[in-house]
């Protein structure tokens, strides 16, 4: 039966217009959150921790089970969905510096829904450069409102180093910024809704990064977990999934939720400076373990994906830029130059292959192919890693010793995927290089860039 109903989705949406989708494009909306842990959502199994308006999400639509992020910590990540390109291709596996901003030779996902005739806005974090010519509305964006650095306080929004914006110009805020993101978004959703033209929303929500604040009336209301560091993180969780509620709130208001597509996904892993869950994963935000790199994913868009169901192959927020596109008319030549790849035949099960044969990250000395269920971790100055996900997801057993055959295999994968990339335009200044052999036991001394951790962004 499922197989039919499969079948039928297929059908309806690879079959409706002449790029192969349904006649009336749908509007695109993309949710983005900030550092959460793998574990801290209710559809991903966390008890201490509420998110119904995200439950909601994932009983209507798809969840998928082995989600990854393009790269292990922020500004990567986000180039990654907005570009469908590795990080390590653009030179982008750091976190930003000053004067540099995602690959200006690359059109961006904005950009390229424009040219189908998409109208395009953000809301929130953007962290993918503060100066020309890598600001949001030079990269495709119709409407922008939010901040350009990677973290920004919550509490008291307008300061002096890192300004709030709309559409390039200072405005002041007074609101909780997740509250503030969510209040845009209707505002976004209402404004366009009876519009003829499509559009594209993309709400990159900066909670749960730090500064860790929360608002003291979320707070009260969970006195009774006791961690405090745990409870704040609570505090900001809950805020985001009331966040999320009211754009999909604004969705059913305007009447156009049978015509979104909505994707909500997690940008690495949990980082170290809160009490996140990354349960049942080894690692956390900048590791290349599953911890750092797995994230929450899902994708509803009524009467065209299945609803209530997990899909359980591998995909990756690379995925994103093809699969809009593809929703929104483009065909497969609007993408070809991305690592992603179009997953709607995928999850409407008229491709019954896995996405993807191999999944491939490089973050500066440290670097991991994933081939079917085997992933090896490759780190400078260390004894590769090689774990079997499937019946050791916690990558808690090396196999390096036992299978030196695949060793081999992979690291000539790794090679041969990372040699036509350039070395990383920039460093971030603080390594995060230290963070593996942190988790990494029986490696020899880190002998690689002597500046400390600094897990800031």
């Amino acid at each position: 039966m499922l197989a039919m109903l499969l079948f039928v989705f297929g059908a309806i949406v690879l079959g409706g217009s002449q790029h192969g989708f349904a006649a009336e494009r749908p509007n695109l909306l993309l949710i983005v959150s900030d550092d959460a842990g793998y574990a801290d959502f209710g559809f991903q199994g966390c008890k201490d921790i509420a998110t119904p308006k995200l439950d909601s999400l994932a009983v209507g639509g798809l969840r998928f089970t082995q989600g990854y992020a393009p790269g292990p910590v922020c500004s990567p990540s986000r180039a990654g969905m907005l570009t469908g390109k590795t990080p390590a291709r653009t030179g982008h596996e750091n976190n930003l510096r000053d004067g540099f901003g995602v690959d200006a030779a690359t059109s961006l996902l904005p950009a390229r829904l424009k040219a189908l005739g998409y109208h395009t806005g953000m809301i929130g974090k953007w962290h993918l450069g503060a100066e020309k010519p890598y600001l949001p509305w030079e990269r495709g964006f119709d409407d922008f409102y939010g901040f350009l650095a990677g973290g920004h306080d919550y509490l008291a929004p307008t300061n002096k180093t890192n300004v709030m914006l709309r559409n390039g110009n200072q405005v002041v805020e007074s609101e909780y910024l997740t509250d503030a993101f969510a209040r845009e978004a209707e505002t976004y959703i209402k404004a366009n809704a009876n519009k003829k033209q499509p559009w594209f929303l993309y709400l990159a929500f900066n909670a749960v990064h730090s500064p860790m604040q929360a608002k003291p009336s979320e707070l009260k209301k969970i006195a009774e977990i006791k961690n405090p560091q745990r409870r704040v993180l609570a505090a900001m969780t809950v805020s985001l999934d009331q966040g999320v509620g009211r754009a999909l709130a604004a969705l059913d208001a305007a009447g156009v939720t049978s015509n979104t597509l909505v994707v909500f996904i997690n940008d690495n892993g949990g980082a170290t400076y809160s009490k996140f869950y990354n349960t049942p994963l080894r690692g956390w935000k900048g590791t290349l373990f599953e911890g750092g790199i797995r994230v929450p994913l899902l994708m509803r868009w009524p009467g065209m994906l299945p609803a209530g169901k997990t899909y359980d192959a591998p995909a990756t927020g690379l995925d994103l830029l093809p699969t809009l596109l593809a929703a929104g008319g483009a065909k497969p030549d609007a993408w070809a130059d991305s690592d992603g790849v179009n997953l709607l035949p995928f999850v409407t099960g008229k491709d019954l292959a896995r996405p993807h044969t191999a999944l491939f990250w490089r973050f500066n000395v440290v670097a991991a192919v994933r081939d079917g269920d085997w992933k090896l971790i490759r780190i400078q100055g260390a004894p590769p890693l090689l774990f079997n996900l499937a019946a050791d997801l916690p990558e808690k057993n090396n196999l390096a010793a036992e299978h030196p055959d695949k060793v081999r295999d992979l690291l000539a994968k790794l090679a041969d995927w990372e040699k036509p990339f350039p070395a990383p335009r920039w460093d971030e200044g603080e390594t995060w290089d230290k963070i593996h052999f942190k988790d990494h036991t029986g490696a020899p001394k880190y002998q690689g860039p002597t500046s400390p951790v600094v897990n800031v962004e």
